[in-house]
Order: structure tokens, then C-alpha cells, then sequence
């Protein structure tokens, strides 16, 4: 009975690690978490362990694709790279993001947007819109209203660069970073295209 315990115990871990306890090809994902319950009952750790990693790599694969719908097409004049998908691998850390490369053909231009669950600075982020002051001594970062939201801004004029950062719900950072940039101009325009209320909606 107790190893029956355990058993379910790592499917609600499995489950509570990424946000939304969102599932990976569900089928496939419960097999392979039986697969671990057997394992485990049978004291066959090593291959509990392996079935139980497989079952969380299924899961960030799946998560990857849920966020990579939110990332934006390209406006007119502008082309894209294909959409990535980062993962965390064999670690123990919740972090997953995705990101797309936009440009402009000929004129050195581009875009980095990536959107982040769980990102390891997010707290810091949160500190700074809490209490701006500490930006007094971060030359060219400024706190600005994007989406109806705090969003901290970094230009640097002398690298022709363009950042933003911004927080959605509790556990989502898009970042937005702008190559041969005159100004926020371009990194705004493409942090106002984000679906951020669908995002919010999604993973509060």
C-alpha cells in the first residue's frame, strides 16, 4: 500500500512542477508513469528513476509547444527565424522558455523575444518595479508602462541597444531584446503584439 502511495505521490509531483500541472501526450505520459510505479515496486530504482525523467522530459516538450503559440508573427517588412524551445534537460529546475530571432533583410536589425516560466530572475525584477530607486545606479534602465503593466526598459545608445523586460501572471517573463536599435521604438512595438491577457489567462 505504501509503495502504491509513492507511486501516485510522483505523478502530483510530476504534476505541480510545471504550471497548470499541464500533460504531455496524456496517454503516453500515464503509461510511462506506470511504468515507474511498477519499477519502483519491484525496487528496480534505476529504472523507476529513468521511466520517471522520461515522463517529465514529455511534459516540458509538450509545455514548450502551449508556450511557443504566444509568440508573435512577424510584422510587415520584418521576416523570423523558426521558434525554439529550451528545456531544462535532466535538472532539477523549472525553468523552460522559448524564443524567436526577428529582422530586418539588409539593415542589421533584429529582434530576440523570449518567453520565460519560471525564470530565475523574475524576484529581482519584482524588486526593482517594488522599489525603483535601486535603478538609480543602473545607468539606462528605466521602469515604463507597456500593456498596462511595469516594464523595465534598458537602452544603450552607444551599442545600439534595446531591452525590455516584463512579468505576466506569476511565473511568466518575456524579455525582448533589440540589435542595432535607434531607440525602444522597435522592442516596444513587438512587446505590444504579445497576447499578454491570453498568457495571464492561461498561467496566472
Amino acid at each position: 500500500m505504501r509503495q502504491q502511495k509513492m507511486g501516485w505521490i510522483w505523478i502530483f509531483i510530476l504534476c505541480i512542477l510545471l504550471p497548470g500541472g499541464i500533460r504531455a501526450q496524456e496517454n503516453e505520459v500515464i503509461e510511462v508513469m506506470k511504468e515507474a510505479q511498477d519499477a519502483y515496486k519491484l525496487k528496480d530504482y534505476r529504472e523507476a528513476s529513468n521511466q520517471l525523467i522520461k515522463a517529465l522530459r514529455l511534459v516540458n516538450e509538450q509545455f514548450v509547444q502551449e508556450l511557443m503559440r504566444y509568440l508573435p508573427e512577424p510584422f510587415d517588412g520584418w521576416e523570423a527565424d523558426r521558434p525554439e524551445g529550451v528545456t531544462p534537460g535532466l535538472t532539477i529546475s523549472t525553468e523552460l522558455s522559448v524564443k524567436r530571432r526577428y529582422f530586418k533583410r539588409g539593415t542589421g536589425k533584429s529582434i530576440e523575444l523570449d518567453i520565460i516560466s519560471n525564470a530565475v530572475k523574475i524576484p529581482t525584477l519584482r524588486s526593482w518595479i517594488i522599489n525603483p530607486d535601486v535603478l538609480k545606479t543602473q545607468p539606462g534602465i528605466e521602469i515604463i508602462e507597456l500593456n498596462d503593466m511595469a516594464c523595465i526598459a534598458k537602452f544603450d545608445s552607444v551599442d545600439k541597444y534595446a531591452e525590455l523586460n516584463f512579468i505576466v501572471g506569476s511565473s511568466i517573463l518575456i524579455v525582448i531584446r533589440g540589435f542595432e536599435a535607434k531607440n525602444l521604438d522597435d522592442v516596444k512595438k513587438f512587446g505590444e503584439k504579445i497576447k499578454v491577457n491570453e498568457i495571464e489567462n492561461k498561467f496566472p
